[in-house]
């Protein structure tokens, strides 16, 4: 149970990171890389930009009040190329009001016209985010219960005898047969060596001492089902790999 719980709580972290990552990081990012792009092509820094903004603040406020003008949308005629503005431009003064407020009205009525236009872009960007990368996956580790056999070995070593005892992961499939010993042959300071002897000490005992069997057991426990999923393509594993491997035997 508890396994379980870590297991839903990592795969819950693990949505919460991609969230963040692809729809807060990414997005903001993209944008600040897009407005330092129009800065160096405008030829602009930031205290430029800072003292222009400035200047046209004084062109709309005296220091306690706040003007500007609030023009409807304008429409344009569709039948005519290029489309000619429904109203013309002399009228439009007429037809957009002069607006008085304090600080916050003006601040209201800038959010009022650029945050959508922010909004449009951070979706955009999200959404090329989301595309590229890939979803989460709720990892299915499908864990064999573990059997170890403990021995005592003859081993022949360059035409020596030599003995040893190990713990063993048991395969299950042939009665006793460990993982390390398929047809007899075992690794052993890093050659191939023969089990002449082998006689059975303890069933189930712990640590499992032989690196070898160690060493396999996380080696299929590290593969996941779609590692074998040939008919779709996504495999890692391909007939032609298959057929290219060589298996070692004895000499």
């Amino acid at each position: 149970m508890t396994k379980n719980f870590i297991r839903i709580a990592i795969y819950g972290w693990t949505w919460c990171s991609w969230a963040i990552r692809n729809l807060i990081f990414f997005p903001a990012a993209t944008l600040t890389l897009i407005i330092a792009f129009l800065m160096v092509l405008d030829h602009s820094s930031p205290g430029q930009i800072m003292v222009r903004i400035m200047q046209s603040a004084d062109k709309v406020t005296d220091g306690v009040n706040w003007t500007w003008r609030e023009c409807p949308s304008v429409s344009s005629n569709s039948n005519v190329f290029p489309p000619e503005p429904s109203i013309r431009p002399s009228a439009l003064e007429a037809n957009c009001p002069e607006m008085v407020s304090d600080a916050r009205g003006y601040a209201e009525h800038i959010d009022r016209n650029f945050m959508p236009l922010v909004w449009i872009w951070w979706t955009i960007m999200a959404a090329i985010s989301v595309t590229v990368e890939r979803f989460p996956v709720f990892k299915h580790r499908t864990r064999l219960q573990m059997r170890t056999i403990t021995t005592r070995e003859q081993l022949l070593v360059n035409g020596k005898v030599r003995e040893r005892l190990a713990t063993h992961i048991v395969t299950g499939a042939h009665g006793y047969e460990t993982l390390c010993t398929s047809g007899c042959n075992v690794s052993y300071n890093d050659k191939r060596v023969l089990i002449e002897n082998c006689e059975k000490l303890a069933e189930n005992a712990l640590p499992v001492t032989c690196r070898t069997c160690f060493t396999i057991w996380n080696d299929v426990h590290s593969y996941q089902p779609g590692d074998f999923d040939m008919e779709s393509g996504k495999g890692n594993f391909t007939e032609k790999d298959l057929t290219e491997i060589a298996i070692p035997t004895a000499h």
